[in-house]
């Protein structure tokens, strides 16, 4: 049992220096995509007492920014997974027309807690914009998530963290994002990399952090995705996240932009 829990936590463990997702080096408001776009949803999928769905926004044809929406009830009836353990929710899909960037489908984890201690002590979602489905897990030495990593494939500053994503990969991680910091509370991104290439990029928030959004007591905030010399594969890749809160429509937002064909 002890290794199976140690595997759920890896399965999406975005921590700091876990699922790792994973400063200070917010950016505010800034990237957020215009709501004039014509945005395109895929259905929806359960989420705790709410639901998740993907979306793709377009402007002049030309895809902006892709994203997940999480209504208010993804909130409520929330599960209670042992410290390190994730419930995850898979095969969220995006539109047919975000085809043309490298993203697949999206996975949402949830934590009520994962190590390093101090860190991601909070509970929180991790969502993951996969570069392909899941595969099927590699144990016990995982070697398909843990296969090097050329030098040139990783972004600059990121450090490859100790768990692994079964069927996802290996997280690595930038040291500066707020997650990664003691007392996260907020928001936070990391990659995946699976049999050596980019699989997925990861963002996470904390849900004390979502609260605050929906109240108006704090803002929506990001950053640049860093990134790396080599692409495992040509298309659309993101420049930017960021992390929101939809007044009007009344939903949570986590959205990659700035989307630039590099491969």
């Amino acid at each position: 049992m002890q290794k199976k829990s140690v595997q759920v936590r890896q399965m999406l463990g975005l921590c700091a220096i876990a699922f790792a997702l994973a400063g200070c080096g917010g950016s505010g408001n800034s990237g957020l995509v215009n709501p004039t776009g014509n945005t395109i949803f895929a259905p929806a999928k359960a989420l705790n007492g709410g639901t998740a769905r993907g979306y793709v926004t377009l402007r002049n044809n030309q895809v902006v920014a892709v994203g997940v929406e999480l209504t208010p009830g993804a909130l409520a009836s929330l599960p209670t997974p042992p410290p390190g353990q994730a419930v995850a929710v898979t095969g969220i899909t995006l539109p047919t027309q975000a085809s043309s960037t490298v993203y697949k489908e999206i996975a949402i984890a949830y934590f009520d807690a994962h190590s390093p201690a101090g860190v991601g002590d909070k509970p929180h979602f991790h969502p993951v914009f996969l570069l392909n489905s899941p595969q099927a897990p590699d144990p016990p030495a995982f070697a398909k998530e843990n296969q090097a990593v050329a030098a040139g494939e990783v972004p600059a500053d990121h450090v490859k963290l100790a768990d692994v994503a079964p069927g996802i990969g290996a997280a690595f991680q930038d040291p500066a994002q707020p997650q990664a910091q003691p007392g996260w509370d907020s928001y936070g991104q990391n990659y995946f990399f699976y049999e050596g290439h980019m699989n997925g990029v990861a963002l996470g928030a904390t849900n004390a952090y979502l609260q605050r959004l929906s109240a108006g007591t704090d803002i929506a905030r990001g950053d640049v995705i860093k990134q790396p010399t080599v692409y495992p594969k040509r298309g659309l890749y993101a420049n930017r996240y960021t992390v929101h809160y939809d007044k009007v429509r009344r939903v949570f937002i986590f959205e990659l932009s700035d989307l630039v064909v590099k491969g």
